[in-house]
């Protein structure tokens, strides 16, 4: 079922502002139109900066935000093209994302959640 869900369009209005969920919905749909995706109204400087972060960058990221050291060694080599990729999947297929980081040894839901939050606020 979650493949199934996973390939549909779902932008949650109750979760944020009516501008910001229509913004979504039509980032959503222009990714669907387009062979490459369009993103409407983002601060793409700020993406583009992050996406070239080095795999030291990503380090001092993860230890400011006291972050799960372990999420970062089951992802490396990790750099910041691999943080959009996370922040794609977790967007995108969200299921898959979290099923992925719970079967790493040894992590806590609350390490999880952190690096979730962290990776979203990173991204929007």
């Amino acid at each position: 079922m979650g493949l199934i869900i996973g390939d549909k369009i779902f932008i949650n209005f109750t979760k944020y502002s009516y501008d910001d969920a229509i913004r979504r919905l039509l980032n959503e749909i222009a990714f669907y139109l387009y062979p490459s995706p369009i993103l409407l109204n983002q601060k793409s400087d700020t993406t583009n900066k992050i996406e070239q972060w080095s795999e030291q960058e990503v380090a001092e990221w993860f230890k400011k935000n006291n972050l799960n050291v372990s999420i970062l060694e089951n992802l490396k080599p990790c750099n910041g093209a691999v943080l959009k990729e996370l922040h794609y999947m977790k967007t995108h297929s969200s299921e898959f994302y979290y099923k992925s980081l719970k079967e790493i040894k040894d992590i806590r839901l609350n390490s999880i959640i952190l690096f979730s939050s962290c990776l979203e606020k990173l991204f929007n």
